[in-house]
């Protein structure tokens, strides 16, 4: 990945929840991912997420909206810093997921956590609450 000099402060890694919603017009959480991109983009925010939160992204529009948007919806990725995890992420992403047994956190998102502390990256586009237990602040910042 390519980051300019001081990016990274103005920086967001965008998870499969958010992503996902953008998509799916009958997700709950399409229109605040919708209104979030939207107040992201003229900041020039720097879009980073990971070759595992594409995949999984992937996978979920083509089994619940369909094969078509799922293919379509590939080439906007062009937007986005797209990060591969190291060896390091996946020992760290081990580490996350076995020191909290009982959380339900994804090896997509344990890796996210780990890829983002690698790069410094402050945020997190998610509607998911785990980036908050790992201390990460979570955009946008929902109460449920």
């Amino acid at each position: 990945m390519n980051i300019p000099r001081g990016a990274l402060a103005q920086s967001v890694f965008v998870d499969t929840s958010a992503l996902y919603a953008m998509f799916d017009l009958s997700d709950q959480w399409h229109v605040n991912a919708a209104s979030e991109f939207g107040r992201l983009v003229p900041l020039r925010t720097l879009f980073v997420t990971s070759n595992l939160v594409v995949a999984e992204t992937h996978r979920l529009l083509l089994q619940r909206v369909g094969a078509q948007l799922a293919r379509e919806w590939l080439p906007s990725l062009i937007a986005f810093n797209i990060v591969f995890a190291t060896d390091l992420d996946h020992q760290l992403s081990l580490d996350l997921i076995h020191a909290q047994p009982t959380a339900a956190r994804t090896y997509t998102d344990a890796s996210a956590i780990a890829m983002m502390r690698r790069f410094s990256i402050p945020r997190a586009f998610s509607f998911d609450r785990h980036f908050e237990y790992a201390g990460i602040q979570r955009i946008p910042d929902l109460q449920r």
